[in-house]
Formats: C-alpha cells, sequence, structure tokens
C-alpha cells in the first residue's frame, strides 16, 4: 500500500486500465499487459465486477462456453496462471476462491470503476477528473468469443454514454480554457 498524498489512508498500490490500452500502473510506472484474447477478457470481466468478484461458472459460460466441462475448467485454470505470470508483482490483485474471482480494491484501482463514479457528479472537478480517465474503449482490442462480446459491446456503450454526459456537462459550465480543452478533447476521442 502507499500513503496517500492528502494525509488521508493508505491507497492502493496498483491502478488497472482498462479504458483504452490495457495497463497495469504503480508508482515505478505503466507497462502495457499483454494477456491474449481469454486473459484480457477475464481481467476486464473480473475487474469490472470489483470486489464482488465474479463466480467461476459464470467465466467458464463466458470465455468458454463450448467446451467440454473438463476442459473449459483447466482452460481457467491455465488462462488464470498466465494473467497472474503477467501480472508479476501486481498479481496479488487477483484473489480466488473454490467458488468466485475476486479483484482486491483494497490493492488496485479501476479506472473503470473511477470513470463511473466521477461520471455520475455534476461538480466540475469530478467531471474533469472522468474526461481524464476517458482514454479510449473500454477493453480495446479485446475479444473473446460470443458471449463475451455480446457483455463487452454493452459494457462499451454504456461507458460511451456516459462520456458523452460528461462532455454534455462540462459543455454547460462556464469553463476556463484549461477544462474546455479537456471536454473538446474527450469529445474526440468518443470519435
Amino acid at each position: 500500500m502507499v500513503r496517500s498524498e492528502h494525509g488521508g489512508g493508505a491507497m492502493p498500490a496498483w491502478t488497472l486500465r482498462l479504458l483504452g490500452q490495457m495497463t497495469i500502473e504503480s508508482s515505478l510506472g505503466v507497462r502495457p499487459l499483454l494477456l491474449g484474447r481469454k486473459g484480457g477478457a477475464l481481467l476486464a470481466f473480473v475487474a469490472s465486477h470489483g470486489s464482488a468478484g465474479v463466480p467461476r461458472s459464470r467465466l467458464l459460460c463466458l470465455l468458454w462456453d463450448h467446451a467440454a466441462p473438463d476442459d473449459a475448467r483447466n482452460a481457467l485454470r491455465q488462462c488464470l496462471h498466465q494473467v497472474r505470470t503477467e501480472l508479476g508483482e501486481a498479481a496479488e490483485i487477483l484473489s480466488s476462491s473454490a467458488d468466485r474471482l475476486v479483484l482486491r480494491e483494497d490493492l488496485c484501482r479501476v479506472d473503470v470503476r473511477q470513470f463511473d463514479a466521477l461520471a455520475s457528479q455534476t461538480r466540475e472537478a469530478a467531471l474533469r477528473d472522468a474526461a481524464a480517465l476517458y482514454r479510449g474503449e473500454f477493453a480495446e482490442g479485446i475479444e473473446a468469443g460470443t458471449e463475451f462480446g455480446l457483455w463487452v459491446q454493452i459494457e462499451r456503450q454504456r461507458l460511451d454514454d456516459l462520456a458523452h454526459g460528461v462532455v454534455a456537462h462540462l459543455s454547460e459550465l462556464r469553463l476556463d480554457d484549461a477544462a474546455l480543452d479537456d471536454a473538446i478533447r474527450l469529445g474526440c476521442r468518443l470519435h
């Protein structure tokens, strides 16, 4: 854990970015995560659900819906091992039990979850922070089958709608030049 600059409690040591290219960030810097289709999909899905976690059975249906049950469970174990290996020192952000995978929010912030919280506010500072977080499409470049594709398409549309709302709210405020630039940059990222 890292101490907050603002004198508050400890802040998570890691930040997982799912908006735009998937990356993991710490005080040592940012590094892209090269997880492959299934690994990227697994991490994006689990991280989107935060500390509530995801039942393993849901991941099996989402990512290996056409595989035999034993093959699907084995594929999930292998995929989880590959994700943890790629995460390296950040592997501790994923916790697993016999039936659930959980992202440990005490160790890792997720940009999508932060964006959700900030985009629903009306304060200029929160909206500007939301605009800065939106670096690109959710789970950019990750396609992992029909079921995952349907979920990610809905999630992408929901987040795009929130981002459009942020642009609209920012454009309604009497903004200084820097805030107006934030709104314009976000609008451009939305295509």
